[in-house]
């Protein structure tokens, strides 16, 4: 994704540049291939269009597909929980680096979704032990959910199936899954 962006970029750049030289010709009544500066005027406008609308379809695609990542990420995560119950575990692992100061967390896939679900509800029976139970969040989900408990309160703000969710100033409730996502309430 980042190296689609990143030749989205250039490829920005070049056209960018390729305007500029068709401006500067076109006020040094340069006409350069075309045959007047009526002519290089209309070569100008109909490339800076093609670019303009080739942009945005560009720009639309990497969106859509940031998003379908997403969207399959949380799926492949859906029955994920990062607590070890044996009997109801297919997958189990560590995450991240060892470190001195703390445990790392575990990251536990059920067998099915029922018995995660069971495990989610009952998370709050584990309130003072020391062991906190939360999902395993995609990227733009997870900045999502830290900026919404910045800006709302972490009372004001929860997971569930990887949806975030935020309850606005309003009490309003909204699904959000990315800090970019339009039904932001902090837009």
């Amino acid at each position: 994704m980042d190296a689609l962006k990143k030749s989205l970029d250039e490829m920005k750049e070049s056209f960018q540049n390729r305007m500029k030289q068709f401006q500067t010709d076109l006020q040094l009544g340069n006409s350069g291939s075309a045959s007047s500066p009526n002519g290089l005027a209309s070569d100008f406008a109909v490339f800076r269009s093609f670019v303009l609308s080739s942009l945005e379809c560009l720009q639309s695609q990497m969106n859509l597909l940031a998003s379908l990542t997403d969207q399959v990420e949380t799926r492949s995560r859906h029955i994920s929980i990062p607590e070890l119950v044996p009997e109801t575990v297919s997958q189990c692992h560590r995450l991240g680096p060892t470190r001195s100061n703390k445990p790392r967390p575990i990251l536990v896939k059920c067998r099915d979704l029922s018995t995660k679900t069971k495990l989610w509800q009952n998370k709050k029976v584990l309130k003072g032990t020391g062991i906190t139970v939360s999902e395993f969040l995609t990227k733009p989900r997870h900045d999502a959910f830290m900026s919404a408990r910045t800006k709302f309160g972490i009372h004001k703000c929860w997971t569930r199936d990887g949806t975030v969710y935020v309850l606005d100033s309003a009490g309003e409730r909204h699904k959000v899954s990315s800090v970019a996502d339009g039904s932001n309430p902090w837009k």
